[in-house]
């Protein structure tokens, strides 16, 4: 051993030696590894990093970080966006700066306490403001990141447009149950019968005046079949069956045929029967509509009724008041003719007894008066209408009675009538024919002398305005020029005017190669006036010799 001490002392050193080498290598080349995965690991945490504030800041949803003393660490670029800030206005201030005075207050005093002990807080409702002053609503959401140091993620979602369209929606349904209610209220105080009923005649509704006019009480009705409470006549069974071959099919006489024609899209309005509950039957008017979903579809229909019973009733009294009316003045009419008939053959009688000369002639003129005013009772008593008379067969038959008592068609006078069927009032209706009756038996009488013949055209048209015109013109000798210039003195003159003057009309006289009288009044019943005026100017090239009658 002491030989190979030295040896051994040589050998052991030189393996503790290559030990202790092998051992700093590897632990060189360790840190230099380590140091390179450290190196690596720094890199790839920083691009990592960074990518995350890429996609954070990215995101197009809007984010927010805070710290633990609620300042802003970092914001997307949505958040930016949405609220119209740059990132460096914001970051670095609290997160209440940009809330409204009441949400600023709700999340110091509440929210946040509570987010920073429980770590997180969902769904909680803010106002914030934009930098242009408007103001969104949104709901945050957020977690907090642990660690003493750590902050937090917050998503935020505007729902500005779902609060709007929440706050309208309830709007709306506020409106429409005001509306409903309204409508409640009028349709239990409307003094008509209203009754609902979905699309198989059910009712639903039944309101206080349907109760009181069929008897029922509403709970008695509610869900019964309609048809049962009315009569249909035959008259809607013939319409309801009409409509139902149009579209290809059979409607019996049921609660469709009722409602057959509301179903075609519009409101049936008619007639129907109701019976009551002790079984006894009264007229109503109904209409009835039918109810349409958003659809289209039928959901029901809308019946409305008012008991007629009283109308009718009333209807019938005054019709048979009028019945008596309409008897009575017509037995007036035809006792005034016949007593004006009678008073026109006394005339006749009289005349028979004298000889010719003036006083003949006068009863004459006055006994074709008395047939002219008959002439209107007669038409008043004959006509269906008691206000007006028949003003084209009164002028046919006065101008014949005329031309056969003044012998025209033998002394070759025509008598040629342009009468339109206008209308005229009762009390124009009288003078008029006496005015007419004067014209006419002026023209037959004096504008044609012996073995001279022509023409007597009589003119009745509207004037337009209400107004009617009467012309009487002949191809006779015309009138004088003492007779146009002179106030009239004949007792015939004297009466047109008095006439034109009771219908407030306007009277002319002139010359136009024969006789022209015009007469312009209202159609209107006449009313009195205190004189006439000129009437309008003639046409061109007509003579210019005329005159006013003045009263």
């Amino acid at each position: 051993m002491d030989r190979l001490k030295a040896q051994l002392v040589f050998i052991a050193g030189a393996i503790v030696s290559l030990l202790l080498f092998g051992a700093v290598r590897a632990q060189t080349l360790t840190g230099e590894r380590a140091t390179v995965l450290a190196r690596r690991m720094t890199r790839e945490l920083a691009d990592s990093e960074a990518r995350c504030r890429l996609l954070y800041e990215a995101s197009p949803a809007m984010l927010h970080s805070i710290n633990r003393q609620a300042i802003l660490v970092a914001v997307s670029d949505a958040w930016l966006a949405r609220l119209g800030y740059a990132r460096a206005d914001v970051l670095g201030r609290p997160s209440t700066d940009f809330l409204t005075p009441e949400s600023r207050d709700y999340a110091r005093q509440t929210v946040l306490p509570a987010f920073f002990r429980d770590g997180r807080c969902k769904d909680v409702e803010y106002q914030m403001v934009c930098r242009d002053g408007s103001v969104i609503d949104v709901l945050l959401s957020a977690v907090l990141t642990p660690g003493e140091r750590g902050g937090s993620l917050a998503f935020i979602e505007d729902v500005t447009e779902r609060r709007r369209t929440e706050r309208e929606a309830g709007a709306a349904r506020a409106r429409m149950w005001e509306m409903n209610q309204r409508l409640a209220a009028i349709v239990e105080s409307a003094g008509v019968s209203i009754i609902a009923t979905d699309p198989r005649g059910r009712i639903q509704s039944f309101n206080a005046e349907a109760e009181r006019m069929l008897g029922y009480r509403a709970e008695e009705v509610l869900g019964a079949s309609l048809p049962a409470l009315i009569h249909v006549n035959q008259e809607v069974h013939a319409r309801a069956r009409a409509l139902g071959a149009e579209r290809g099919a059979y409607v019996p006489a049921n609660y469709e045929a009722l409602f057959c024609c509301a179903q075609q899209g519009g409101a049936d309005r008619g007639e129907w029967t109701y019976a009551r509950k002790d079984g006894s039957r009264f007229p109503v008017l109904v209409s009835s509509s039918a109810i349409r979903a958003a659809d289209g579809s039928i959901s029901g229909f809308i019946s409305v009724a008012i008991d007629i019973s009283s109308q009718r009733a009333h209807a019938e009294l005054q019709r048979s008041a009028l019945q008596e009316k309409e008897t009575l003045l017509k037995e007036v009419y035809h006792r005034v003719k016949n007593n004006l008939q009678v008073v026109s053959s006394l005339f006749n009688l009289q005349m028979r007894s004298l000889p010719d000369g003036s006083a003949r002639q006068i009863l004459q003129q006055s006994a074709e008066r008395v047939r002219a005013m008959a002439l209107v009772h007669e038409k008043l008593c004959r006509s269906d209408r008691l206000q007006s008379i028949d003003i084209v067969a009164y002028v046919h038959d006065l101008c014949e009675t005329l031309a056969a008592a003044t012998g025209a068609d033998e002394r070759g006078i025509r008598i040629a009538l342009q009468v339109e069927p206008i209308e005229i009032g009762l009390e124009a209706s009288m003078p008029l024919g006496l005015l007419l009756n004067e014209l006419i038996c002026n023209s037959l009488k004096h504008a044609y002398p012996e073995g001279r013949a022509g023409t007597v055209t009589v003119r009745l048209a509207c004037a337009g305005r209400g107004q009617g015109l009467l012309e009487v013109f002949d191809d006779g000798i015309g009138f004088s020029a003492g007779m146009l210039r002179d106030k009239p003195v004949s007792l015939g003159l004297r009466l047109v005017a008095t006439l034109a003057r009771q219908l407030g009309a306007r009277f002319s006289m002139e010359t136009r190669a024969g006789a022209y009288t015009a007469l312009t009044f209202d159609l209107a019943d006449a009313a009195p006036s205190a004189g006439l005026v000129a009437a309008e100017a003639a046409p061109a090239g007509a003579r210019r010799e005329g005159a006013t009658l003045a009263a």
